[in-house]
């Protein structure tokens, strides 16, 4: 009997035992989708870096060189444009800067966001040194017949000699903006959102352009003459702005967008000044007007006026974690009709007094055109996003 019941035993544990097979890992289990698109209160901070680029000023011709036949007045054949007569090239063309950003939901379908950016101050120079005699001439539009005249910076000038001279051209620019929206909630799904949107739009861009010419009288060069001329421009644009916004994901990838255009009022300022030097052994003279400032434009300037303001940014990212995404991206920012430096330059009517320049002959031209440009930025941005 004992026997018989460890045989029973021994088969029963048998039976009971899993019948053996070829092995099989245990299932690997796939790695988790971190997007995290669930509605409710929540906060998300953003902070990109900007690598973009602006559209430049339009100066008209405002330094020639040319054959002693042609004299530097444009339009005359043996005439070359040293600087102005198209748009300016700057320093480095790219402007670098940051945008930061906030984002907080206050219901399931309603949240607020605002974002501001700053571009660094880029200036730039544009020189002819010291004791240059090539020709250096200023071109100017005559007010009593229109015709294409030019006073000497360097070079031979009627009735006072021959001249070495020097000119400096400095241009800078600033940009930087903030806007503020209520978003709605449009269409939501689990992989993709659409949001509308409006709000407040600032922006404001500032500018200025300094033109400086001096000549000394050889071969003694004791006799000094200089003319300088400046132009500033300030353009403060406050608007109401109206967009949509919208999200898609897969896995933890996602693509987003946002276009705007905001409608609202210009706030431009345009100031000017000149001088005038005349300095001898024995005489100093100086006057409150340049070549291109004279009585009729000096001072400042304002106006309001209706404009438009519209952007778009695209941005590709990928969830680090549930609380960090990271992006690359694409903006584009139109501002319709900025005022700038350049197109306030009327080359016309030579300034009175001093030896080195003929008298003026209109106490009217030239004036404050107000002209207005297209300006444009654009460029790509690297950021992160927290969320909470």
């Amino acid at each position: 009997m004992r026997y018989a019941f460890v045989l029973l035993l021994a088969a029963t544990c048998i039976a009971s035992a899993p019948a053996e097979g070829p092995f099989a890992p245990p299932p690997v289990e796939a790695a988790p989708v971190l997007t995290d698109d669930s509605p409710g209160p929540g906060l998300r901070l953003q902070a990109e870096y900007l690598y973009w680029f602006q559209q430049r000023m339009r100066v008209p011709p405002l330094l020639t060189t040319g054959t002693p036949a042609s004299g530097g007045a444009i339009g005359v054949p043996g005439t070359e444009t040293l600087y102005g007569g198209d748009r300016l090239e700057s320093r480095h063309d790219r402007y670098v800067g940051v945008r930061i950003g906030a984002d907080y939901a206050l219901t399931d379908d309603l949240a607020i966001s605002g974002s501001a950016f700053f571009l660094e101050r880029d200036s730039t120079h544009f020189a002819i040194p010291w004791h240059s005699t090539t020709p250096l001439e200023r071109p100017y539009v005559s007010s009593v017949d229109g015709s294409n005249q030019t006073f000497a910076v360097a070079g031979p000038h009627p009735g006072i000699g021959y001249l070495s001279g020097a000119f400096n051209a400095y241009s800078r620019i600033e940009l930087f903006g903030e806007d503020v929206n209520l978003k709605q909630s449009w269409l939501r799904a689990p992989n993709y959102s659409l949001d509308l949107l409006g709000g407040l739009r600032f922006l404001q861009l500032r500018e200025r352009l300094d033109l400086t010419g001096v000549s000394r009288l050889l071969p003694a060069e004791t006799e000094l003459y200089g003319v300088e001329d400046h132009f500033s421009t300030f353009n403060k644009f406050f608007g109401l702005q109206a967009g949509v916004s919208g999200e898609y994901r897969w896995g933890n990838w996602y693509v987003e967008g946002q276009a705007t255009v905001a409608l609202g009022v210009d706030d431009q300022l345009i100031r000017t000044k000149g001088r005038q030097l005349d300095q001898r052994p024995n005489l100093l003279a100086t006057q409150p007007y340049g070549l291109y400032v004279q009585p009729g434009n000096t001072g400042s300037f304002e106006r309001a006026d209706f404009d438009a303001v519209a952007e778009v940014r695209l941005n590709v990212g990928y969830q680090v974690r549930r609380w960090l995404r990271v992006h690359v991206g694409y903006t584009f920012l139109g501002w319709a009709n900025p005022v700038r430096p350049g197109d306030q330059i009327q080359p016309v009517n030579p300034p009175p007094g001093i030896a080195l320049f003929p008298p003026a002959a209109s106490p009217v031209k030239p004036s404050v055109p107000f002209r207005e440009d297209f300006f444009w930025a654009q460029g790509i941005s690297v950021g992160a996003e927290l969320r909470w």
